[in-house]
């Protein structure tokens, strides 16, 4: 499999309070805009700090589902990432 050009496929994490003791609390508002997910894998036009396993947040509703080989994953593209934890970089 081969992703291209900016788009990220993520694998979904729970959105719980954040063991790197960064406090996300102020992107989860009642509507639960943004969820955290894990880049499985992404396309070949990313900044260098993007890298396989790197948790980030996201505007869940610009990312889509899709199933692989019977995985599921989001699919998003690079814009729609608003943070990425610097605890795991």
């Amino acid at each position: 499999m081969k992703i291209l050009n900016e788009n990220i496929l993520l694998t979904k994490v729970k959105n719980d309070d954040d063991k790197s003791g960064l406090d996300f609390s102020m992107l989860r508002d009642d509507s639960d805009r943004y969820h955290k997910g894990k880049i499985y894998d992404f396309g070949e036009f990313m900044p260098e700090i993007i890298k396989k396993n790197l948790l980030v947040y996201y505007d869940k509703n610009r990312g889509s589902s899709i199933t692989i080989n019977g995985n599921n994953y989001i699919l998003i593209r690079y814009e729609d990432i608003v943070v990425i934890d610097e605890a795991n970089i």
